[in-house]
């Protein structure tokens, strides 16, 4: 039976109350907010449907022109010449992408808590060592109303705060308490420099 004669006989299915399929009718009918030929031509495509379905798709096959950058493992182009994840110059550092995805940590990950790896739009790797908490610990205890920890930490303004309100307030006995008791407070409650990384 070629194409033409099965939309012929459905159409004439369609058209005949006796012969068309009374739940698929229903159907068609319904979706058509009741508009007879508008439903007469869904039936008559369903029925063609049923006798021919549509061929399955292909399906998409999978890129094989990605890889993942060396430095930050974000995937890239095999061919790219940068990485836009981590901004790395890869042919300045003699890098190319990966072709397989790197089951290691990458080489910027966070190292625990003491140190942390960034780079900049050169491809330079940068380290930042974590400050210590023993220290900043120490530096408030003997130089705290002088906001001294608070500078080690990164924490300028809170420091120049504390320096500045020691200098004009130090002469009254209640400048003193309250830097004291804010200096007490930041020993028991700072764990973090100013660029977030935990004092250790």
């Amino acid at each position: 039976m070629g194409a033409q004669d099965i939309w012929a006989d459905a159409l004439k299915e369609a058209e005949s109350p006796e012969t068309r399929n009374a739940g698929l009718w229903a159907k068609c009918f319904a979706e058509a907010d009741g508009d007879e030929a508008k439903a007469r031509a869904a039936y008559i495509k369903a029925k063609v449907a049923a006798v021919n379905p549509p061929a399955a798709q292909p399906a998409p096959q999978a890129r094989n022109d990605r890889g993942w950058c060396p430095v930050c493992h974000a995937p890239i182009d095999l061919d790219a010449l940068y990485c836009s994840a981590c901004s790395s110059n890869l042919t300045a550092n003699h890098l190319r992408p990966l072709k397989y995805k790197p089951t290691n940590p990458a080489p910027n990950a966070q190292q625990g808590h003491s140190q942390k790896n960034s780079y900049s739009p050169r491809g330079v790797q940068i380290v930042q060592t974590a400050k210590s908490r023993g220290t900043y610990i120490i530096l408030g205890i003997l130089f705290g109303m002088l906001g001294i920890h608070n500078f080690y930490a990164g924490r300028h303004l809170r420091g120049a705060l504390q320096l500045v309100s020691t200098c004009i307030f130090g002469w009254f006995v209640i400048g003193l308490i309250i830097t004291a008791i804010w200096v007490l407070i930041d020993l028991f409650t700072v764990t973090e420099d100013s660029e977030g990384i935990r004092l250790t």
